[in-house]
């Protein structure tokens, strides 16, 4: 389990995206107009062993998470 955190004052629009090591796409949600403390909880048990990449974007911009699974 992977746990993203990101604090607004004001509603935003985000787009969680998780990427394996090729660029695929294997999780993706988008949250609108949310403001305050959002914790996002993802499940990546059955992904495949391996380098993904976690992002959240918003108008405030993208922040990206490396993670491995062994």
């Amino acid at each position: 389990m992977h746990e993203l955190f990101r604090n607004n004052e004001n509603k935003e629009n985000y787009l969680i995206e998780v990427r394996n090591i090729v660029g695929q796409i294997v999780y993706e949600e988008r949250i609108d107009n949310y403001s305050g403390k959002l914790i996002k909880k993802i499940n990546m048990s059955e992904q495949n062993k391996g380098v993904y990449f976690i992002s959240i974007a918003s108008s405030l911009g993208t922040k990206t998470k490396k993670i491995v699974i062994y």
